[in-house]
């Protein structure tokens, strides 16, 4: 926000107006840059006065600059429009206080203008360029014809002069990184109906569960041999102890070692049938000596 008092504002406009233009500056609460108010003329020969506050220049922000100018000018049309007015003298908002180029600035300024006439053309009669110096006036001696071709003769020299970038709709700089960019909607891809899945008899589930080879490359044999079923897997283990049992202490007590669970039983008919033939002969032996 910049303050509008004399300071800040054309001197020689304040003195030709009178102390009532710097009075009622001093209510209008300051100016953002690129923004415009109006206020009475007193006694200038005009209806009005409108103010605007332009940019501070530097190369870095150069485009930051360019925009702030073109709204300045573009904001100054607006509010003439607003207040019922046709006409309209500007002078050169860029000071050389505020570093701005003079060249670079008329382009802006005369751009900005052409652009909004284009658009108001029927509510404004007449925009009159003011200059204070020599070198303001050739600026804009040279470049008017450029942006106002008043023959084909001007409008084929404006075609091979202009600069490539004379900006938008409104004048201002074009900033291609900053364009909204609106790419087609991606094809609608609609699903394909779910299959509900095939009912399984809860008998069966233990053993699809088992059966499901899939899962045998993602889990631990050993917690795949949890899935069992829990009587079998008990049952399976006592039939293990009982023959581990059974099994060893048998072959230990006939000297049979560590031998395996058909062996032991082929051992034990094979010592049974001895038994049974020693105790044969041994009954005839005894009916023998009786007689």
């Amino acid at each position: 926000m910049q303050s509008m008092d004399e300071v800040h504002s054309s001197q020689g406009l304040h003195a030709a107006a009178g102390p009532g233009l710097a009075e009622e500056c001093t209510t209008l609460g300051g100016c953002r840059t690129g923004m415009a108010k109006v206020t009475n003329a007193y006694d200038l020969p005009a209806r009005r006065v409108i103010h605007t506050v332009g940019p501070k220049y530097a190369v870095k922000y150069h485009t930051a600059a360019e925009n702030a100018l073109s709204h300045c000018y573009r904001s100054c049309l607006e509010l003439l429009i607003e207040n019922g007015l046709r006409s309209i003298a500007m002078g050169c908002i860029y000071t050389e206080a505020k570093n701005y180029p003079r060249e670079p600035a008329a382009h802006v300024a005369i751009r900005t203008v052409r652009r909004l006439l284009e658009k108001q053309k029927d509510k404004i009669t007449a925009v009159v360029f003011c200059t204070s110096t020599s070198s303001d006036t050739e600026i804009y001696k040279r470049l008017l014809p450029l942006y106002f071709p008043r023959d084909k003769h001007e409008e084929a020299v404006a075609i091979s002069k202009l600069p490539a970038d004379v900006g938008d709709e409104n004048g201002e700089t074009i900033i291609h990184e900053r364009k909204i960019r609106i790419k087609p909607l991606p094809k609608k891809v609609i699903p394909k109906p779910s299959q509900p899945p095939a009912e399984v008899p809860a008998s069966d589930v233990g053993l699809v569960q088992r059966n499901s080879s899939y899962l045998d490359t993602y889990l631990d044999p050993a917690f795949m041999s949890l899935m069992k079923d829990p009587d079998q897997r008990r049952q399976e283990q006592w039939e293990k102890t009982a023959q581990a049992r059974g099994g060893w202490n048998c072959a230990k007590m006939l000297g049979f070692g560590d031998i395996g669970e058909w062996t032991v039983k082929v051992a034990l008919l094979w010592l049974l049938l001895e038994h049974i033939f020693c105790c044969g002969v041994l009954s005839l032996s005894v009916s023998f000596s009786m007689l």
